[in-house]
């Protein structure tokens, strides 16, 4: 990629996500979000239609992270037991959610925003499904692992959801001792 190009798509990114902090989504305006990073509207242009596009890039940008977090801790994650990998999936997710706290706290309630998290959720289904299938030697995967699959992330999802927006369990530890009990029990 150009330098250059990395570099506005780095301003851009750290703009949005520094307002989205600060306000509502639907409050931060294009005009802004350039002001912010110091570039030109002409230059957002060139890259994004429209905020909502920036939050897609974002957004994907975070769950590639989530993968390279997993990986770089484990190399050895593709080889770990399904169970192993959920629980490893679920300790990564505190990191990230953690690390973006007021900024999900803030937006939570933004349909759109929520409607882009749900995105990671997609993710998540789709690896553990690749996982379960393979662990179960399906040539094909069955309904009972696309089920269990989508229990799993819409689960994890919404229980990263309500952590973050109560302030009861401040580092986590009981969520992560919640998730690893039911996926305990649902993959054992």
């Amino acid at each position: 990629m150009d330098l250059r190009k990395e570099r506005t798509l780095k301003y851009l990114t750290q703009s949005l996500t520094d307002l989205m902090r600060e306000k509502p989504l639907d409050q931060i305006s294009v005009s802004e979000i350039c002001e912010h990073a110091m570039v030109r509207r002409a230059t957002f242009y060139r890259h994004f239609a429209d905020k909502a596009q920036l939050l897609d890039y974002i957004i994907s940008a975070q769950r590639e992270k989530l993968s390279i977090m997993t990986l770089n801790n484990n190399p050895a994650l593709d080889e770990l037991p399904l169970l192993d990998y959920c629980k490893a999936t679920n300790r990564k997710l505190l990191e990230l959610v953690s690390s973006n706290l007021d900024l999900i706290r803030l937006q939570h309630n933004n349909a759109y925003f929520s409607s882009k998290v749900i995105i990671i959720g997609e993710s998540i289904t789709a690896d553990f499904i690749h996982r379960l299938t393979a662990e179960r030697g399906e040539t094909e995967p069955s309904l009972a692992t696309t089920q269990l699959a989508a229990f799993y992330s819409t689960g994890v999802i919404g229980a990263f959801a309500n952590w973050a927006t109560h302030d009861d369990d401040p580092d986590g530890t009981t969520l992560i001792a919640v998730l690893d009990s039911i996926v305990d029990r649902v993959l054992k």
